[in-house]
């Protein structure tokens, strides 16, 4: 069974990465699977993201202070809201609260990065299982077995910083942002919203990115017509 984590930032991806390896200790029927980290060089990163979120059972958002409006966590947390059950998405929060949490993020029960809220998650995971779920008895004991690991290499994760880090050109944003909803369409099917950070778009196709315009490929203005908020994509380890 596929879990998707869900991540945007160095430290949500230290996150992730513990969570990755973590997880199929404790419940070994699961496959982690984070986007980018898990994607061939050479694939096509937006086709098989979508593949995989068709195939997805559960979702782990992993939050920090710093990508609670990261229009990939926003675009991610849309997606798995469209194709599993709000039940199995789960935003894993490190030091940020529940009350911290906007948009799409708000609509899913969210836990904290601690051994009681991790203990809840597993079991919501292992329930997704159905028939190949581990008995209790078993799973509390691997999880006991297997949390002082998880716990040690999270309190490794740095502390935020406040440093701004440089984004990509606006083209490189336009271009992903049509490459998205196409890809979105073609995969994922059904899907009449994405939950996105903020940006401008007006009624004529217009977009502002950091202070210049830009006009949308009648694609996508295609499927904006159709009910779509779009976001504006910037590189996974600036938010």
């Amino acid at each position: 069974m596929i879990v998707f984590i869900s991540w945007s930032g160095t430290r949500s991806k230290a996150l992730a990465d513990s969570l990755r390896d973590w997880l199929p200790n404790v419940i070994q029927a699961i496959e982690p699977w984070m986007s980018e980290a898990d994607i061939d060089k050479g694939t096509r990163w937006g086709i098989d993201l979508t593949n995989h979120l068709k195939d997805t059972k559960v979702g782990i958002i992993c939050l920090t202070s710093e990508n609670l409006e990261s229009p990939w966590i926003h675009f991610e947390a849309g997606a798995l809201s469209k194709t599993i059950e709000s039940a199995y998405v789960c935003p894993y929060l490190f030091h940020v609260e529940p009350t911290d949490l906007t948009g799409p993020l708000v609509q899913f029960q969210a836990a904290k990065a601690n051994k009681e809220d991790t203990h809840k998650l597993m079991h919501t995971i292992n329930k997704a299982l159905g028939d190949r779920a581990l008995p209790e008895k078993q799973l509390n004991k691997s999880f006991e077995k297997y949390w002082p690991d998880f716990e040690e290499n999270i309190k490794k994760i740095p502390e935020a910083q406040t440093k701004t880090e440089s984004h990509r050109s606006d083209r490189e944003v336009l271009n992903d942002l049509l490459q998205l909803v196409r890809n979105i369409d073609r995969g994922l099917g059904d899907i009449s919203k994405v939950w996105v950070s903020k940006g401008d778009v007006d009624v004529s196709g217009n977009v502002k990115i950091s202070g210049t315009e830009e006009r949308l490929h009648g694609d996508v203005l295609e499927h904006m017509h159709s009910g779509y908020e779009y976001w504006h994509p910037a590189s996974r380890l600036h938010k």
